[in-house]
């Protein structure tokens, strides 16, 4: 028999993933989690024996287009909006 999902276990996944949860969001968390679990535990309860293989193939091929340059007269509108603009750039702080 596995072990039931509950709050304290929620909080512990909740603080390894680094996410703040309220109590409710834990209470429907843990709901969802044992959901899941039921649903694991029915099909591993399927007997799969004589069950046919599946394999799934894609013959799909990527149809790829050229890339075409396009012009846009963007690029005076965006720089109107830009608190500041130099010949035609906009400066930003230099990051490391």
């Amino acid at each position: 028999m596995r072990q039931k999902i509950d709050e304290e276990t929620v909080a512990y996944v909740s603080k390894l993933s680094q996410l703040e949860l309220t109590a409710e969001e834990k209470r429907a968390a843990a709901a969802d989690m044992e959901e899941c679990l039921t649903m694991m535990d029915i099909l591993s309860g399927l007997d799969t024996r004589d069950g046919e293989e599946l394999l799934l193939y894609d013959n799909d091929q990527n149809v790829l287009r050229e890339d075409e340059r396009v012009g846009s007269d963007m690029a005076d509108s965006l720089l109107r909006c830009a608190p500041l603009a130099e010949d035609g750039l906009i400066p930003v702080p230099k990051t490391v």
